[in-house]
């Protein structure tokens, strides 16, 4: 058997047992390239430019379970098919600390959802303490994949 016969038997052995998306899942988490962070936009205070030109673009896929991003992953796996608002997200993880933490963890669900870790349920609903209706966002097979990673080795990738 050529190296090739074994990978696509073995592939399709996995795909009968697992699931096809499920295999592709993690297959995305290990070998999909680096997702850049956003650049920091006009907005943003000084700081946020100079840091962003002192280090090299993070990938933002590859996290450790101690992170922002890794609590916030384990958050939305928590909640399911209910999935969560970014604000809920955020609130959770920071624990109504202050604004500016909320902030900045509600920036890491869209990096999260760009990527391919979150997406968009096609529902809403309000934030708390807001009528304003807001993304109800849920883990995809991929964040599922990664969240195991990141449980067994303590990163994502």
């Amino acid at each position: 058997m050529t190296p090739d016969q074994y990978i696509d038997t073995t592939l399709k052995d996995l795909a009968d047992v697992y699931g096809a998306d499920r295999v592709l899942a993690h297959a995305r988490v290990l070998f999909d390239a680096p997702v850049p962070s956003s650049p920091s936009r006009a907005s943003d205070p000084a700081t946020s430019h100079t840091s962003g030109n002192q280090r090299a673009t993070r990938d933002v896929g590859r996290f450790s379970n101690d992170s922002l991003h890794g609590k916030l992953l384990a958050w939305f796996e928590s909640a399911g098919i209910d999935g969560l608002t970014a604000l809920e997200a955020a609130l959770r993880v920071v624990q109504h600390g202050a604004l500016h933490r909320t902030e900045s963890a509600r920036k890491r669900v869209s990096e999260l959802a760009r990527a391919g870790y979150l997406f968009d349920s096609g529902t809403t609903r309000p934030n708390p303490g807001s009528d304003e209706q807001a993304v109800v966002w849920r883990i995809s097979l991929t964040g599922q994949a990664a969240f195991a990673a990141m449980q067994r080795n303590g990163w994502t990738r």
